[in-house]
């Protein structure tokens, strides 16, 4: 009876263990919306990727990545970059809200042509 308790108990953290380690991965697609001066930073996971990020039409104007370890490039409004990396920094240099899309070019999206 014990040793059921045992098996059980190592399975359900089992289990738990790998519903929450999917969590802990991040996204290597999605949108961020910057306000006035605002910068961030994310990232997509420990492997690098080839990504792409675009500042999105609804932007207010101009906006600074930087993908990995290579330089920072200003984008105007509906403007486009690839680079590789595995984390990506923002900043905003509009004087309103920032929309910015990013997405690995590895794994498309159906929302990334919506």
């Amino acid at each position: 009876m014990r040793l059921a308790r045992v098996v059980i108990a190592g399975l359900v953290t089992i289990v738990l263990a790998s519903v929450s380690a999917g969590n802990a991965h991040a996204q290597t697609f999605g949108t961020v919306t910057l306000k006035q001066s605002e910068t961030r930073q994310i990232s997509i996971g420990p492997t690098f990727r080839d990504m792409r990020v675009c500042n999105d039409l609804k932007s207010t104007g101009s906006v600074v990545i930087k993908v990995g370890s290579s330089f920072e490039r200003t984008l105007r409004v509906g403007q486009c970059v690839e680079d590789r990396g595995n984390m990506i920094f923002f900043r905003n240099l509009a004087s309103g809200i920032s929309r910015i899309t990013y997405r690995a070019l590895s794994e498309p999206s159906t929302r990334w042509y919506q």
